[in-house]
């Protein structure tokens, strides 16, 4: 066994341990992230943030939330303000309040409960708003 053998190996450990805690903490930030979960005192930016403004879902987005709420729906989602605490999410046809229970938002379409995320890129590039309804997600983008 050479000299430099304890020395490479335990090289190898240090570097394994610091990958290991990289890979856990990126999935904890990430599990975190998307988990829909809202400061409370965070709401009222957030419906003023998303005040006006318009999102799209592509034709798969689509057909997800007709076999979902059993209703025909648009590529388009325009959110509008409703109070301080709430949004009206529109669907050309139909609107729906979606607003804070607990620590989620949330909202019911043709008497199915659904969640909204809203997230953004870490580089503030890209946004989305997604709905969940168990473990179905449909993103919308803008």
């Amino acid at each position: 066994m050479s000299d430099k053998t304890p020395i490479k190996l335990a090289i190898a450990i240090i570097i394994s341990a610091f990958l290991t805690f990289l890979i856990a903490f990126v999935f904890i930030r990430l599990s975190e992230v998307g988990s829909g979960d809202i400061d409370p005192e965070d709401i009222k930016e957030i419906v003023i943030a998303l005040d006006g403004t318009v999102w799209k879902t592509d034709s798969k987005g689509r057909k997800a939330l007709s076999s979902i709420f059993l209703l025909d729906f648009p590529s388009n989602l325009h959110v509008d303000r409703y109070g301080d605490e709430a949004l009206l999410f529109t669907f050309d046809g139909f609107s729906v309040i979606v607003s804070v229970n607990g620590d989620k938002l949330s909202g019911t379409i043709n008497g199915f409960p659904f969640n909204v995320s809203v997230s953004r890129s870490y580089t503030g590039e890209g946004e989305a708003i997604s709905i969940i309804h168990e473990d179905e997600v449909v993103v919308y983008y803008r």
